[in-house]
């Protein structure tokens, strides 16, 4: 199983365990600001040493929103969040909430570098496998 497979599996069964099924338009995405200042909360292994960081917030939003940033090359959960904390500096964009078919709403934030990937989902709406896939393919292309 690639990397990006198991990224796509970890965030989709994510979301989709804390899903409350509304699909409501969030009016914006948070801002990188806020994301930065409240720091990533937690880890979960890909792949052995490499980790996803996530936090779950509403980041000064009327909803509620997943953010992941990974992959995180470390030996442990903790220095992978730690890491990951670090790398929050480089976070950027103001980017707009985007839909697909499917009523999934995402934004998708830039990086210094391009190896790491920053998403937030809106937490409140239920994700696919694909659309996460699709995000990804997005952003590497």
């Amino acid at each position: 199983m690639t990397l990006k497979s198991l990224l796509i599996a970890f965030v989709s069964a994510l979301v989709i365990s804390g899903s409350s099924f509304a699909f409501n338009h969030p009016s914006s995405c948070p801002d990188a600001n806020l994301i930065k200042s409240t720091k990533m909360a937690l880890a979960q292994t890909l792949l052995r040493d490499m980790y996803l960081t996530y936090n779950l917030s509403k980041y000064g939003t009327q909803n509620s929103w997943l953010f992941t940033m990974g992959p995180i090359p470390a030996e442990s959960a903790e220095k992978a969040v730690a890491e990951g904390n670090k790398r929050l500096v480089n976070l950027s964009g103001n980017p707009v909430p985007q839909q697909d078919e499917e009523e999934i709403w995402a934004c998708v934030y830039n990086m210094r570098d391009d190896h790491t990937l920053a998403v937030a989902f809106q937490s409140d709406s239920m994700l696919s496998p694909l659309k996460v896939k699709h995000l990804l393919n997005t952003k590497h292309e």
